[in-house]
Parts: C-alpha cells; structure tokens; sequence
C-alpha cells in the first residue's frame, strides 16, 4: 500500500486559466482534500483481493463484486475511490504543471499491438518513485509515486462516483457507496459528450471531472472521456492497447452497474492500517536517524523506578521506507554476528539486499521465516533451553 499524506487544496478560476494550489498544513482559504490521507493499492488486485507483486489483475467482474472483494480482505478496506483518484489528479498536476502524463512519465502499457495484460510487480526494479520500467515506451509499466499503472494494462474501477446521464455525482463516505443511487452523493458538475477533454470542472474541496470535450491526443488535456444515458459508473485508465487515449484522466462513464469486461480490473484503498512495531522502543539509541521516528526524552535518565515510553509520532511506516534507513539498519543487525558466513554475504553486496529488503516491505511481501528450534545450555539457570532462531536475512533485519 502507498501512503497519500493529509493535504489542503485551493483552487481559482481567471477566464481560461485554472489554478491550482496544494499546502501540507491547514491555510486560511484551502481545504482538506477528501482523497488525502488514505493508503492506496501499489498494485491492482489480484484474484484473493490483494495488492501484491507478481499476480495476474483481477478481472471480469462488476463494480459492485470488486467493492464486495475488497471487503472480504478486512473492515479497514474499501474500493478505490472518486475522491482518492481526484487527490492523486491534483498532486499530479501540481508536481509536473503537464496534462500529458504520458509524455512526462511513460505511455505506460498501451501499445496498439498488446494484445493481453501484464502481471504485476514490473516496476520493483525501478530505483526512483516516477517513471516507466526499463524497455519500450507503450510496452513496459509506470509508476507514478509508487503507484504502479495508474493506466494502462487495465482500467480500474472507481467507487464514489454515479452518474444520471451526464448528471455527475460524488461521495465519500465508504459506507454509502452503492450504484444507480444519489443517496448520501451531492452533485458535481454535468458530464460533456464523449470526446477528447477540454476544461474540467473543479470543486473547493479538490474533486474534478471533465466539463467539455473538443480537445485533441496533443492539446488541452489529452486523454479520452467517455459518457452515456441513464445509470452509469465509472473506471478510469485504460487499457493494454488503447495508445493515446489512456492516461490519468482517461474517464469512463457510460457503462451500466452490471458491466464487466476482460480489461477493468480494481485496486484497494484504506484509510488506515495497522503496522506490528518490531522495534525496541528506545528507537533513537538504534540510530541517529531515530530521532524523526521516534521523540525520546532525557528528564527521567537515570531512574530506574520509572519506565519511559517513546512519544507516538505519525507516519512511522512511511519513514522506515528508506534505503539509508535499511541499509544501516543491516549493519547493526550484524553487530556481534559479523563471523557467520550468512552474514558476510549481506554484508559483501549490503546496497542490493537494502534495495531487495526495502521492495518486500514496501510491497507487504515479506513473509517471515519458520524459526529453527536450536537447544543451548543455559550456565546461570543449568538448565536446557529451546531457542527460536530465524535467518540473519531477512527476518533478523526486520525484527
């Protein structure tokens, strides 16, 4: 799961210019994205409803099934949303100041001549958070921020989102998304006929849909938008051979509740996660860089009636995921171990085991190792003991 931080929006219309503005603390004039501060799906979900590397998407089915399909995974766990899809739009556009996604970062794959979908996990290999894996452009995957395939290779399905006709509404409260409803939605604006994007219509608080169409696959906005009568929902992205009409903006609302095809698949989302701490609490003595984890006070050193317990910082998860943060991590995991043949070897090639430790926890991949029961004599107690041992690497590492 990728982690979209809190942030506040502002945006303003002067004739054809649109404006758009983005702070990480509370302003006077901007609001609190609804899309922020939620995890997304790395990854498009595969067939048990998760967000992994190296699985097949999860197609073929309804709006209403995927919804239903990321509710088995866990109560925390709701379908992609309108509002995140906007958030992501948003940051995008402020970040690069370029509609054409796939100019700036990669077609993604979108080649005319593909001919089915890729696995996931094609951009692990990427050492930086934007761009497109190594190969031919329009036949390799993209990441923007982490987030793999925004579009191209399938289209994702989008909760949070009806339409009436050209009639747009939204919602973003999880537990009233439904299809064919205005229930717990506010409208947002009308859809324009289908066509390539002109103007968007942008609300206060950071939501936008396509307001004309007329433009072209190099200007204005230049990704397609489609829309419909009667009940539609929405999926987003395109597809594994749409070319030009993919991208971020790419906007299908013309398709009834009860449609599905071989090329939507869906992707989880979560407003928050529970993450185990394996971690001493003392965390600043680990390392220097510590002290942005964890706040630690000094007053009470010394006295040993009372116990101190680190003060609770946010985003703990997010900040563990860096590379020098692993990498020394590593180095004092061996201390003391240096002498074992497992733990020379980390420590001989310890940047590309950083890179390898770093995907797994990124991706939720690692898996921990079944210990070894190794039995000691204990001097002090002369007694026999079973002791639980797990590999150096990675399982040492994480702990």
């Amino acid at each position: 799961m990728v982690f979209i931080p809190v942030f506040y929006v502002a945006q303003k219309r002067s004739s054809t210019k649109q404006y758009f503005y983005v702070s990480d603390k509370p302003k006077t004039g901007m609001t609190k994205h609804p899309g922020s501060g939620k995890y997304v799906g790395r990854y498009h979900m595969n067939s048990n409803g998760y967000s992994a590397t190296g699985y097949s998407p999860y197609v073929d089915m309804t709006r209403a099934t995927a919804r239903n399909k990321v509710k088995s995974v866990g109560s925390k766990f709701h379908l992609y949303d309108f509002a995140t899809y906007c958030a992501i739009i948003f940051l995008y556009i402020v970040e690069f100041a370029n509609w054409n996604c796939q100019s700036k970062i990669g077609q993604g794959y979108t080649n005319n001549n593909n001919s089915s979908a890729i696995s996931s996990g094609r951009t692990d290999s990427m050492t930086y958070h934007t761009g497109r894996a190594s190969g031919t452009d329009g036949k390799t995957a993209v990441q923007y921020r982490w987030i793999e395939n925004l579009w191209g290779n399938v289209y994702q399905w989008v909760d949070g989102f009806n339409a009436n006709g050209t009639t747009a509404y939204a919602c973003t409260d999880p537990s009233k998304y439904a299809d064919d409803t205005t229930t717990g939605y506010t409208k947002i604006g009308t859809l324009p006929a289908s066509g390539w994007i002109k103007d968007l219509t942008v609300t206060d608080n950071g939501l936008l849909i396509p307001k004309t169409s007329g433009g072209s696959e190099t200007t204005y906005i230049p990704d397609y938008m489609w829309s419909s009568s009667g009940w539609c929902v929405l999926y987003v992205g395109g597809g594994w051979s749409d070319g030009a009409y993919a991208g971020l903006l790419c906007f299908l609302a013309d398709s009834a509740s009860s449609y599905s095809r071989s090329s939507i698949s869906a992707r989880l989302l979560s407003n928050s996660i529970i993450i185990a701490q394996a971690f001493p609490h003392p965390l600043v003595k680990i390392m220097p860089r510590g002290r942005e984890l964890v706040g630690h006070s000094n007053a009470l050193a010394g006295n040993k009636d009372v116990i101190t317990i680190p003060k609770r910082v946010g985003f703990l998860y997010e900040k563990m995921l860096d590379r020098a943060f692993i990498t020394e991590t590593i180095r004092l995991a061996a201390n003391g171990k240096k002498k074992r043949r497992s733990v020379r070897r980390v420590l001989a090639n310890i940047d590309a085991y950083a890179e390898k430790l770093l995907v797994m926890l990124r991706t939720d991949s690692f898996i921990p190792s079944k210990p070894k029961v190794k039995r000691v004599y204990d001097v002090s107690s002369r007694k026999w003991r079973d002791i639980k041992v797990v590999p150096f690497y990675p399982d040492g590492c994480v702990h």
